[in-house]
């Protein structure tokens, strides 16, 4: 770890992020004992803490050494007693504990810990190799309109409309399709992965596919999804956040292609459309971040954002795991410059030069 050795004590901390002079701290933070002993060393990336966290006891011996991912623990921890005997060794996967063990002082096992759906799926994932879409299993797209709205009805139940997000959000994604002019079973998807922190694009991909599903009002996903998975399947940077143009749960059975494809993925998604599908609604204040909520029948579905002073908002809706508040705070973070949040913005220039490319269309 590069950069400047600082006290711990003139660090600031607010909200999990770690400052020094108003500033993400990059560097190791450090603190002793009143003796001069070294107590605590840890090491922070913009502000966060990454990498080999160390402390120890006064008597110099150490006490607890784990390695930190995006301020949490990823990897081994291991703890001793001040003796130098081991009191815990532990496996974590960005915090979720995989598999500890415990030591009394004397150094007879205490308690052990199997978190052994995780390892199985762990294992798995090895067997089937490290893409991120390897563990997900490839939905039946050959369904009637019968058997869709089962599916879309399912799905609704599985939607959690609460914040379960990583820690730190770097790759956000952005998808979106569209249909060939005078052709709407040719279909164009097309996925843009930003690092939200540049907003430089690192990656894209794009899939051409033709629509066997209905035109269904309500049940597009069936007619989208097959192109956008094999589009998805050519990404490697998994995303910790993705936005759909279009509806996550502001939808007649309250599952978009937002909250479709959160569920399927199990990932956290937001529906973000240029249109309102269905709802009532008052106009926003003209200043960027104006909103007014979406309802239908006296629930609310989503919000009517707007993003730039003057221009017409979007319509914001909770995908899957992520809440409106929250959907709201990451479409106007990312909608810096224009209407639309960059990862979509981008996404809809990529599918429209893919729909020229192919057609010749203007």
């Amino acid at each position: 770890m590069h950069g400047p050795l600082i006290q711990e004590v003139e660090l600031e901390f607010q909200s999990g992020i770690c400052s020094h002079n108003g500033e993400p701290f990059t560097g190791i933070a450090v603190s002793q004992f009143s003796d001069g002993q070294r107590r605590t060393e840890t090491p922070y990336e913009n502000g966060w803490r990454q990498g080999e966290c160390k402390s120890w006891y006064p008597n110099g011996q150490l006490r607890e050494l784990w390695h930190a991912n995006d301020n949490v623990c990823h990897g081994t921890r291991t703890a001793w007693y001040p003796t130098g005997n081991l009191k815990v060794r532990g496996l974590y996967e960005f915090g979720s504990v995989i598999e500890v063990e415990t030591w009394d002082e004397s150094g007879s096992v205490a308690t052990t810990y199997h978190n052994d759906a995780r390892i199985r799926a762990m294992r798995d994932w090895a067997e089937r190799g490290k893409h991120w879409m390897a563990a997900r299993r490839k939905p039946e797209f050959d369904v009637n309109i019968a058997e869709a709205t089962r599916i879309q009805a399912n799905l609704a139940k599985a939607v959690e409309r609460y914040d379960v997000l990583a820690p730190r959000i770097q790759h956000v994604a952005g998808v979106d399709v569209a249909y060939a002019k005078g052709d709407d079973a040719r279909v164009y998807a097309g996925v843009v992965i930003i690092n939200c922190e540049t907003m430089e694009t690192i990656e894209t991909a794009t899939a051409t596919g033709v629509a066997t599903f209905p035109y269904t009002p309500g049940l597009f996903a069936f007619r989208e999804l097959p192109p956008l998975w094999t589009a998805l399947e050519k990404i490697h940077n998994k995303p910790e956040l993705l936005i759909c143009d279009g509806q996550g749960i502001a939808h007649f059975r309250r599952c978009g292609l937002a909250s479709h494809l959160g569920v399927l993925l199990d990932v956290p998604t937001i529906g973000c459309g240029k249109t309102r599908l269905l709802g009532e609604y008052d106009e926003p204040g003209p200043q960027r971040g104006a909103s007014s909520l979406l309802t239908d029948a006296g629930e609310v579905i989503g919000s009517v954002l707007r993003t730039q002073d003057s221009v017409k908002p979007l319509f914001v809706s909770i995908g899957h795991r992520v809440s409106l508040q929250t959907a709201e705070q990451w479409i106007l973070r990312l909608a810096n410059q224009y209407r639309q949040p960059e990862p979509i913005r981008r996404a809809n220039e990529l599918v429209c030069r893919l729909r020229t490319d192919d057609t010749g269309a203007n």
